[in-house]
């Protein structure tokens, strides 16, 4: 199976699903709570292959989250408070 997703910024990506009943796992981390309940929101209605596993609203939450999980997926903010989404990024 192939989905393609849209980001704020237009950005297409494709990905190969190996088995139809597969499901990647996601995490969102952004700062702003609309933000993340509309992403997941979209990702329900639209991605049929992806499964929001959890969300985060800073880069400390998710590094917390990220100790202690695994996921296939992250929707990662870049300009958050305190801290750049890049951050995470360099300590994985």
């Amino acid at each position: 199976t192939k989905w393609k997703a849209k980001s704020r910024q237009s950005i297409f990506c494709t990905f190969e699903i190996e088995s139809p009943s597969m499901k990647l796992s996601c995490l969102i981390v952004d700062d702003e709570t609309p933000d993340r309940e509309l992403l997941e929101n979209l990702i329900h209605s639209y991605c049929e292959n992806l499964e929001v596993k959890a969300q985060a609203n800073s880069v400390q939450q998710a590094e917390s989250i990220l100790k202690n999980n695994s996921y296939d997926l992250v929707f990662l903010d870049i300009n958050m408070p305190n801290q750049i989404g890049f951050t995470l990024l360099q300590n994985f």
